[in-house]
């Protein structure tokens, strides 16, 4: 069961109304079932699951079917009244109701919903395998702002002309060996921005055509699988936005990245 909103164990703190370890009350009311919630924050068996979205896309749904995942446990607490109806929306449109709902509180308000996910299709075990083993996104704070999600979007906006993103392997046996993404402009483009991962040796690159609220995708591969960590540079030409609109918005707006 992957359980939403994400909370990172131990001592994360508080999401909403979601006070640290409550995640844990659906394994104790439920043990014949396994939970996502109590992963150590930062190791192998949680990265990729920080590293989702607010809401998990299709194809992050088809790569927990073939990791074993048959639902998604809400806790509405965790979302204030605006966020909370596009999200159940978007579970609904895509799964069906709720097969289970559950009362926390006594206000007589559905609290814990659960959504059955079985019906999508599953993605192959390999990219399965690799989806749950995922280098970890470091980012350069000094080049790049906090990670933000809305839905199935995650971003980063870049600070400077040149933004770094390390790419960590959690495990020698799975090597960085690509990513995938997204880069946008802000209003004052569009703009030529050149992604470049780089690991040792090797370098691959692509240039595309940022356009504002028009990400345009990239793919890049390695030829050679890098043990150590891997580097994704984000080079974006010129001055940026003017400050007036939103200094930490003047450059690019890296989506959804898919480290493999």
């Amino acid at each position: 069961m992957l359980q939403l909103p994400y909370m990172g164990y131990p001592e994360f703190g508080v999401v909403g109304g979601v006070n640290d370890y409550d995640h844990f009350w659906t394994s104790i009311t439920n043990p014949g079932k396994q939970w996502s919630y109590g992963a150590v924050k930062f190791t192998d068996a949680s990265i990729w699951m920080s590293q989702l979205p607010q809401v998990p896309s299709d194809e992050q749904v088809s790569l927990l079917r073939a990791a074993g995942f048959c639902a998604i446990h809400l806790d509405t607490r965790g979302y204030i009244s605006e966020q909370l109806a596009p999200v159940q929306q978007d579970l609904q449109s895509r799964f069906g109701a709720p097969v289970a709902t559950a009362l926390t509180s006594d206000d007589g308000v559905d609290q814990w919903e659960l959504y059955d996910i079985r019906r999508a299709p599953a993605a192959p075990e390999e990219a399965a395998q690799a989806f749950l083993h995922q280098p970890f996104i470091e980012i350069d704070y000094n080049t790049a702002t906090p990670r933000e999600s809305l839905m199935q979007q995650s971003w980063w906006w870049t600070r400077d002309n040149v933004a770094l993103i390390d790419l960590v392997p959690t495990k020698p046996e799975w090597p960085v060996t690509g990513i995938t993404g997204a880069i946008a402009a802000p209003q004052c483009g569009p703009v030529p921005v050149t992604v470049t991962l780089t690991a040792g040796d090797e370098q691959v690159m692509t240039t595309v055509l940022a356009k504002p609220g028009d990400p345009a995708p990239f793919d890049l591969a390695l030829q050679q699988p890098a043990a150590g960590t891997a580097i994704l540079t984000v080079d974006t030409p010129g001055e940026g936005c003017p400050v007036n609109e939103s200094a930490e918005r003047a450059f690019a707006q890296v989506l959804d990245l898919e480290p493999r």
